[in-house]
């Protein structure tokens, strides 16, 4: 995947002051506001809210109705955090193809938007009605009241949206179809499905379980495994380029003047130098909330450390005091070949090393793209092992309950 394109441009580079000086760059690309960091902590964000969600109902299915009521205001809310951040990331699809390799196609937009979204709405709508109901008339005339509506504008409808969206096996609507399955199986703890009618219910997890597994590690090369994959290893391959740059070089500057007194052409003015490179790899730091997240995953293992975006900080030095060499320019090439090569002699130090800091400079961005990459997918990858979590819950308790 070529990402050379991918981020901002970096400042122009310092020329070396002067030789015989220590000098230090700084290969950093400006990065602070640049919209994939937005993405990224959008798709966080979302994992992390359906992460709070599905555990808080982890219990199962017995005490999901409880937590439907005592809990529906923390619900409602963390419920628009992921409507809110999914739409900003719907909302860059340029950037989310970047990082993933895909993007939702229209027809998946439209489902979410249109019906999906519409499903969520209709369910905390419904839910708020059945709490007003509850603290004046009781629970029996409250799920009586709402319980013929869940069933026909909530859940029917949501099962045929879902259904839809999920001949689509794309890793990258895993939010969308987690959100999804937390959302049907409120409901149908609601309405008394896995208890009257478990065999529809067992069905629904069966068809989520099938597809989280086929778009996380199924076969085929459009896996989010594959994609994890393939993007570590570009990662790992990039980050062997930038320790390759540490490296010591000889290089030469001439300045040649006019000295027909002297010389038949002319006059040169030459130094040779020795030149050390020293190649750093510093995690990004230019925008806190991403900086946070990756302290999070290396802390949780979510991420490895050698996946984690970085940039290339690049060091020059000299080993040794310059030679200089001064007169006829065919004398000071012959003289200058004692000490420095020919390759030296042909080659310039401010050309050497501005062709270092443009590699270091395409290699920040690699490495910065490829870390928010891998981010995002295994973000992806903590979404999908939540939602199969939540499932497997879902279908012990579930097995437990006895038909009528």
């Amino acid at each position: 995947m070529d990402r050379r394109n991918f981020l901002t441009s970096f400042p122009g580079f310092l020329a070396l002051a002067r030789w015989g000086l220590f000098v230090s760059i700084s290969a950093k690309s400006q990065v602070a506001n640049a919209s994939p960091f937005s993405v990224v902590i959008a798709v966080l964000q979302v994992v992390s809210t359906i992460s709070k969600l599905m555990q808080k109902s982890g219990p199962g299915s017995v005490d999901l109705l409880n937590l439907q009521t005592e809990m529906l205001k923390s619900i409602q809310t963390e419920l628009s955090v992921i409507e809110t951040n999914l739409g900003l990331v719907l909302a860059d699809l340029d950037e989310l193809k970047k990082l993933i390799q895909q993007t939702p196609n229209e027809v998946v937009i439209q489902l979410y938007r249109d019906q999906i979204l519409a499903r969520q709405g209709d369910y905390l709508e419904i839910m708020s009605t059945y709490q007003a109901i509850l603290s004046t008339k009781g629970i029996k005339n409250a799920r009586k009241k709402v319980i013929p509506e869940l069933k026909t504008k909530v859940l029917s409808q949501l099962r045929t949206s879902r259904s839809d969206l999920m001949t689509h096996y794309e890793f990258g609507i895993i939010p969308i179809v987690c959100t999804a399955a937390y959302i049907e199986f409120l409901v149908a703890v609601m309405i008394d499905e896995p208890k009257n009618y478990k065999e529809r219910t067992i069905k629904a997890i069966d068809r989520y379980e099938e597809w989280l597994k086929k778009v996380t590690s199924g076969p085929g090369e459009h896996s989010l495994k594959k994609a994890i994959y393939d993007t570590s290893l570009e990662q790992k391959n990039f980050r062997k380029q930038a320790e390759a740059l540490n490296l010591q070089y000889k290089c030469t500057e001439k300045f040649f003047s006019d000295d027909p007194a002297h010389c038949t052409g002319l006059s040169l003015f030459l130094t040779c130098s020795t030149v050390l490179v020293e190649s750093k790899l510093h995690r990004v730091r230019d925008n806190p909330a991403v900086a946070a997240s990756i302290r999070e995953m290396l802390k949780d293992h979510s991420l490895n450390i050698t996946d984690a975006p970085v940039t290339v900080d690049i060091n020059f030095s000299f080993l040794e005091p310059d030679q200089n060499f001064n007169g006829c320019q065919e004398n000071v090439i012959q003289n200058a070949k004692a000490i420095c090569s020919d390759e030296a002699l042909n080659v310039t130090c401010s050309t050497k090393k501005n062709e270092i800091l443009k590699n270091a400079e395409e290699l920040s961005k690699d490495l910065t793209t490829g870390g928010l990459s891998l981010m995002t997918l295994k973000a992806l990858q903590s979404a999908s092992d939540i939602g199969l979590a939540f499932l497997a819950d879902m279908r012990k308790k579930i097995e437990e309950q006895k038909n009528d």
